[in-house]
């Protein structure tokens, strides 16, 4: 018996220091949460499969997100809504040097209200950032916006009532759920991230993106600001930030 026993023990052992062992220990110990703890925040892990957070013009990067939360669930086992998943991207046209945050990664870490909000709703079921699909893309609202096709009372009331025929025949759904106050603020997020051609915005958990090619102003080398975030059902939002350096 007692030699039965050490047998069982020394199989343990070389299991767990295997890497099958190692793996069966991390999904134990994984960031599942007990819903009656605290909620302090979606916890969000971004993966990029740029080396050494650096990465050349024109090159494209796989990315995955991984989201934990206490009340809505781990994106591991299919329990988060991936809509409410955003990556953001702006490219910086500055060097990135210690102690110095360049302008452009303070506004790639700002998170309008309007952003939270769409990433509540079913809006990129239809729409995307600069790249049209059921709907208009960010851009295309903001361009006709801009040459005064569509004033900003007039997209807060189309998404407020639903809309059809102004961007083709599919009609737009009414949105009852929403108060004016914050359709405005997804209608000013909407026309400040449309104009942005430098900043792009992507939801779910995983997917590709392409860094643009070397602006001819560009001479030296600039970076990525790319955050991955999550706002939860109770609208708590967590984020990951990684800085690429492009060459």
């Amino acid at each position: 018996m007692k030699s039965l026993i050490l047998t069982l023990i020394t199989t343990l052992a070389i299991l767990f220091s295997s890497q099958q062992g190692e793996y069966l220990l991390k999904e134990l110990n994984s960031s599942r949460f007990d819903a009656a703890e605290e909620n302090t925040g979606p916890e969000v892990e971004l993966t990029l499969s740029a080396k050494d957070q650096h990465a050349s013009w024109g090159q494209q990067i796989r990315y995955s997100i991984e989201v934990n939360d206490a009340t809505d669930g781990s994106s591991r086992y299919g329990e988060i809504e991936t809509t409410r998943v955003l990556l953001n991207l702006r490219y910086v046209p500055e060097v990135l040097t210690p102690g110095a945050i360049p302008v452009g990664v303070r506004l790639a870490n700002k998170f309008p209200k309007g952003a939270a909000l769409i990433a509540q709703s079913t809006c990129f079921g239809c729409h995307a950032d600069k790249k049209s699909m059921v709907g208009p893309s960010f851009a295309d609202i903001a361009n006709a916006h801009e040459k005064q096709e569509r004033s900003k009372e007039e997209l807060i009331s189309s998404i407020s009532e639903g809309s059809s025929g102004t961007w083709g025949e599919v009609q737009m759904p009414p949105t009852p759920d929403y108060t004016e106050e914050e359709i405005t603020e997804i209608v000013e997020y909407i026309l400040e991230q449309g104009a942005c051609n430098y900043c792009w915005v992507y939801p779910g958990v995983e997917g590709v993106f392409e860094i643009i090619n070397q602006p001819e102003k560009a001479a030296k080398p600039g970076a990525y600001v790319v955050t991955a975030s999550y706002t939860s059902s109770e609208g708590i939002r967590g984020s990951d930030t990684v800085l690429l350096k492009i060459e």
